[in-house]
């Protein structure tokens, strides 16, 4: 058995599901994933609780092994793989993950709340606090893989087994590294980034898109070394454009008005502290 200890979801079958419950799976066979859901086809998951579920390797809860997945407004909580993804475990492209809760998860590897090891990932909104991992408490981003950033999002409060402070590892190989693209945070957000695995010292790499408000507003902060963001300007239309399909006009138009917002109302609050000096 590959997993899949609630559902498992061959490639071309369907599952969709408003609300209810995955408890206490578990898939406790060698090497088999996703104790709750394993998943090869189409997955559309809204308002879910996915509770104590346990796997033998990858997937706490979720194991997206290629497919199209969705998630919106689900709970994860107290999900456990013995490997990879304490909750999550994204092996596929073409996972949009909206306003999810992900709290008290645990991987003994790498990503206490979600795994990434593959592209297509996109985070909307939603709170990853509380999990722990050996490397990545919250999110952990392979480095030959890209993900999506947006919305009010939180990420902070996650450890290492060894109490250290590490949120969302983007990991840098040695011929290519994970890269975070930021398409526009809301206020609350709140995102500490860990060095990779590879880095002995230095700084944050590879997150794009990072506006100066942003970072006066303090939505991203590091975990241990220096915070050191990226600039990728030609980045910023192709996930304006994800932000209008997936995530609707509204949320778009907020983000918008958010960013446009904030740089006027620095740059008001610089042109008044220079007339005060000149009185």
């Amino acid at each position: 058995s590959f997993g899949g200890g609630g559902i498992y979801v061959k490639s071309g079958g369907q599952l969709f599901m408003k609300g209810g419950y995955f408890l206490e799976n578990k898939c406790l066979e060698s090497k088999s994933h996703g104790a709750a859901i394993y998943n090869e086809g189409t997955v559309d998951c809204s308002g879910v609780r996915f509770e104590g579920n346990v796997s033998d390797y990858n997937g706490g809860a979720i194991y997206h092994a290629g497919g199209r997945m969705v998630l919106r407004s689900c709970t994860f909580t107290g999900n456990r793989a013995k490997d990879n993804g304490g909750a999550i475990a994204v092996d596929g492209e073409d996972v949009d993950i909206f306003d999810c809760v992900i709290e008290d998860n645990h991987a003994e590897d790498d990503g206490g709340g979600i795994w990434v090891n593959d592209h297509g990932c996109f985070l909307a909104g939603g709170r990853i606090r509380r999990n722990m991992a050996d490397y990545g408490g919250g999110v952990y981003v392979d480095s030959k893989v890209d993900i999506g950033i947006q919305g009010r999002l939180v990420i902070e409060g996650n450890k290492t087994t060894s109490d250290k402070d590490s949120d969302l590892v983007l990991q840098s190989g040695v011929a290519s590294k994970a890269r975070a693209y930021n398409g526009g945070l809301l206020p609350g957000s709140r995102i500490g980034l860990d060095r990779t695995k590879s880095l002995s010292s230095g700084g944050i790499l590879s997150v794009y898109n990072v506006s100066d408000y942003e970072l006066d507003q303090g939505y991203f902060f590091a975990d241990r070394g220096e915070l050191r963001l990226n600039d990728a300007k030609e980045k910023q239309e192709v996930f304006m454009a994800t932000a209008v399909d997936r995530y609707g006009w509204g949320i778009a138009l907020l983000i918008v008005l958010e960013l446009i917002g904030g740089v006027y109302a620095v740059r008001v609050a610089r042109k008044m502290t220079r007339r005060e000096k000149k009185d």
